[in-house]
Protein backbone atom coordinates (compact mmCIF):
# COMPACT_ATOMS: atom_id res chain seq x y z
CA UNK A 1 0.00 0.00 0.00
CA UNK A 2 1.32 3.72 -0.40
CA UNK A 3 0.67 6.47 2.06
CA UNK A 4 -2.40 7.37 0.43
CA UNK A 5 -3.99 3.91 1.12
CA UNK A 6 -4.32 2.78 -2.26
CA UNK A 7 -2.76 -0.61 -3.47
CA UNK A 8 -0.22 -0.85 -5.51
CA UNK A 9 -0.09 -1.93 -8.88
CA UNK A 10 2.53 -4.90 -8.36
CA UNK A 11 1.11 -6.16 -4.82
CA UNK A 12 0.31 -9.53 -4.51
CA UNK A 13 2.90 -10.76 -7.26
CA UNK A 14 5.89 -13.18 -5.73
CA UNK A 15 8.94 -15.29 -7.21
CA UNK A 16 7.89 -18.88 -6.81
CA UNK A 17 10.71 -21.43 -6.13
CA UNK A 18 11.18 -22.01 -10.09
CA UNK A 19 11.66 -18.27 -10.50
CA UNK A 20 8.41 -17.84 -11.84
CA UNK A 21 6.86 -14.84 -11.40
CA UNK A 22 2.87 -15.64 -9.81
CA UNK A 23 -0.22 -13.83 -8.42
CA UNK A 24 -0.56 -14.41 -5.03
CA UNK A 25 -4.17 -13.55 -5.25
CA UNK A 26 -4.99 -16.38 -7.92
CA UNK A 27 -6.27 -19.71 -6.17
CA UNK A 28 -3.09 -21.75 -5.97
CA UNK A 29 -2.13 -24.38 -8.68
CA UNK A 30 -0.78 -28.06 -7.58
CA UNK A 31 0.59 -30.23 -10.79
CA UNK A 32 0.59 -33.86 -9.74
CA UNK A 33 2.07 -36.22 -12.06
CA UNK A 34 1.59 -39.10 -9.79
CA UNK A 35 3.97 -41.75 -9.35
CA UNK A 36 6.79 -42.92 -11.81
CA UNK A 37 6.13 -45.58 -14.03
CA UNK A 38 6.87 -49.35 -12.57
CA UNK A 39 10.62 -50.18 -14.02
CA UNK A 40 11.09 -53.76 -14.85
CA UNK A 41 14.29 -55.44 -14.70
CA UNK A 42 14.98 -57.95 -17.23
CA UNK A 43 18.44 -60.34 -18.32
CA UNK A 44 20.36 -58.60 -21.53
CA UNK A 45 20.07 -62.26 -22.85
CA UNK A 46 16.35 -61.90 -23.14
CA UNK A 47 16.48 -58.78 -25.20
CA UNK A 48 17.76 -58.09 -29.03
CA UNK A 49 19.58 -55.24 -28.19
CA UNK A 50 20.77 -53.28 -25.71
CA UNK A 51 23.27 -50.99 -26.54
CA UNK A 52 22.45 -47.46 -24.63
CA UNK A 53 20.40 -49.18 -21.89
CA UNK A 54 20.42 -48.60 -18.30
CA UNK A 55 21.44 -51.34 -16.52
CA UNK A 56 22.42 -52.55 -12.89
CA UNK A 57 25.50 -54.99 -12.20
CA UNK A 58 24.17 -57.47 -9.76
CA UNK A 59 27.34 -58.82 -6.71
CA UNK A 60 27.36 -61.22 -4.00
CA UNK A 61 27.45 -57.68 -1.56
CA UNK A 62 25.84 -55.43 -3.56
CA UNK A 63 24.43 -53.54 -6.79
CA UNK A 64 25.36 -51.25 -8.34
CA UNK A 65 23.24 -48.80 -10.45
CA UNK A 66 23.50 -45.94 -12.83
CA UNK A 67 25.41 -47.87 -15.69
CA UNK A 68 24.97 -47.66 -19.69
CA UNK A 69 25.54 -50.75 -21.89
CA UNK A 70 27.83 -49.44 -24.65
CA UNK A 71 28.29 -53.12 -26.87
CA UNK A 72 25.66 -55.85 -27.73
CA UNK A 73 25.61 -59.08 -25.96
CA UNK A 74 28.56 -60.97 -27.19
CA UNK A 75 30.14 -64.58 -27.02
CA UNK A 76 33.90 -65.35 -26.07
CA UNK A 77 35.17 -68.77 -24.47
CA UNK A 78 31.54 -70.00 -24.05
CA UNK A 79 30.41 -67.29 -21.78
CA UNK A 80 28.00 -64.23 -23.01
CA UNK A 81 29.38 -60.73 -22.20
CA UNK A 82 28.81 -57.07 -22.85
CA UNK A 83 30.67 -53.93 -21.82
CA UNK A 84 29.22 -51.20 -19.25
CA UNK A 85 30.32 -48.11 -18.39
CA UNK A 86 29.19 -45.64 -15.41
CA UNK A 87 26.39 -43.00 -16.96
CA UNK A 88 29.00 -40.31 -16.41
CA UNK A 89 31.23 -41.62 -19.06
CA UNK A 90 28.15 -42.67 -21.27
CA UNK A 91 27.35 -38.80 -21.77
CA UNK A 92 30.75 -37.39 -21.77
CA UNK A 93 31.20 -39.81 -24.56
CA UNK A 94 27.26 -38.70 -26.41
CA UNK A 95 28.90 -35.09 -25.99
CA UNK A 96 31.49 -35.56 -28.00
CA UNK A 97 30.67 -33.91 -31.73
CA UNK A 98 30.29 -37.20 -34.08
CA UNK A 99 33.44 -36.51 -35.82
CA UNK A 100 35.61 -36.79 -32.74
CA UNK A 101 33.14 -39.22 -30.76
CA UNK A 102 35.33 -42.87 -30.66
CA UNK A 103 33.78 -45.83 -31.49
CA UNK A 104 34.53 -47.56 -28.39
CA UNK A 105 33.85 -45.81 -25.07
CA UNK A 106 37.17 -45.83 -23.31
CA UNK A 107 37.50 -47.46 -20.06
CA UNK A 108 34.72 -49.88 -20.69
CA UNK A 109 34.21 -52.99 -18.41
CA UNK A 110 33.49 -56.35 -19.95
CA UNK A 111 30.91 -58.16 -17.26
CA UNK A 112 29.28 -61.47 -18.10
CA UNK A 113 25.54 -61.26 -18.64
CA UNK A 114 24.24 -63.33 -15.82
CA UNK A 115 25.36 -60.22 -13.54
CA UNK A 116 23.82 -57.84 -15.50
CA UNK A 117 20.10 -56.78 -15.62
CA UNK A 118 18.62 -54.05 -17.72
CA UNK A 119 15.89 -51.58 -16.84
CA UNK A 120 13.21 -51.44 -18.54
CA UNK A 121 10.00 -49.00 -18.00
CA UNK A 122 6.37 -50.02 -18.46
CA UNK A 123 5.25 -48.37 -21.66
CA UNK A 124 1.34 -48.02 -20.35
CA UNK A 125 1.53 -45.76 -17.59
CA UNK A 126 -1.65 -46.49 -15.55
CA UNK A 127 -1.94 -42.72 -14.35
CA UNK A 128 -2.73 -39.66 -16.03
CA UNK A 129 0.46 -37.74 -16.31
CA UNK A 130 0.24 -33.80 -16.51
CA UNK A 131 -3.04 -34.35 -14.28
CA UNK A 132 -3.79 -30.37 -12.38
CA UNK A 133 -5.30 -30.37 -9.10
CA UNK A 134 -6.52 -27.71 -7.09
Amino acid sequence: MTEGGEVEEWSGWAFDAEGRLVDTHQPMEVAAYGPPRPTRWVSPDDLGTVFGLRCALVGRDRTSYGLRCVSEVFESNGGRYLNVVFEAQWYRWRDLAEEHRPARIPRATCVATRHVWIELLDPNPSTDEGEVSR
